[in-house]
């Protein structure tokens, strides 16, 4: 409905369920893809230690770059109205 949406991050999931059939297929899973990936990389910070050796580190800068070089572009054409599929 070209309606911005404002939620509690720990509900943003459960609105992005309850608006799936209202919302085309590819965009429900760039929602979703872009949600899980956050709340991963959310975890692996908070289970970070800070040590040199914690392999926690490589996991976060993997899921960083997956949010800031695949998902944020994906995202960001889904805000602005220039996805493929309206």
């Amino acid at each position: 409905h070209n309606k911005g949406l404002q939620a509690p991050g720990r509900a943003v999931g459960a609105v992005i369920t309850l608006l799936k059939d209202k919302l085309p297929a590819s965009t429900f899973k760039v929602l979703t893809e872009y949600h899980a990936t956050t709340v991963k990389l959310l975890a692996l910070q908070d289970a970070a230690t800070g040590d040199e050796d914690d392999c926690t580190s490589d996991r976060m800068l993997e899921k960083k770059e997956d949010l800031e070089e695949r998902l944020m572009p994906e995202l960001k054409s889904l805000a602005l109205g220039t996805s493929k599929e309206q």
